[in-house]
């Protein structure tokens, strides 16, 4: 059975762009995760992962040098990371700011002097 998720991902105005795809089961029989079960599912190297985990990306416990992720967890991070991607608003051009909104829900475009 195919399962669709809306996600609400922030975009680059401080709004939430909705995005729907098909979610992403991570079928491992495991409820706890190891580096090497991540790197296996990845197919990316443990630098990548323990990289991500250090930087508090990924939900995770550690267990003296053993770092362990909920396979629900993981899950929800693989599909959410997806969604930001598909819903990735390219940069601007070098030298053309980026617009913010001004206090009556306007655009203006910040000016450098």
């Amino acid at each position: 059975m195919d399962l669709f998720r809306v996600l609400a991902l922030p975009n680059r105005a401080g709004s939430h762009s909705l995005v729907a795809m098909e979610w992403i089961e991570v079928n491992i029989g495991k409820d706890w995760l190891s580096v090497a079960d991540i790197c296996e599912y990845m197919d990316v190297s443990t630098f990548v992962v323990t990289s991500v985990l250090r930087g508090g990306r990924l939900p995770a416990v550690k267990f003296g040098r053993e770092w362990r992720v909920a396979r629900q967890d993981f899950e929800t991070w693989i599909n959410k990371e997806r969604g930001r991607s598909a819903s990735f608003e390219p940069p601007l051009a070098p030298g053309i700011p980026a617009a913010s909104p001004d206090s009556e829900g306007g655009r203006r475009r910040s000016v450098k002097p």
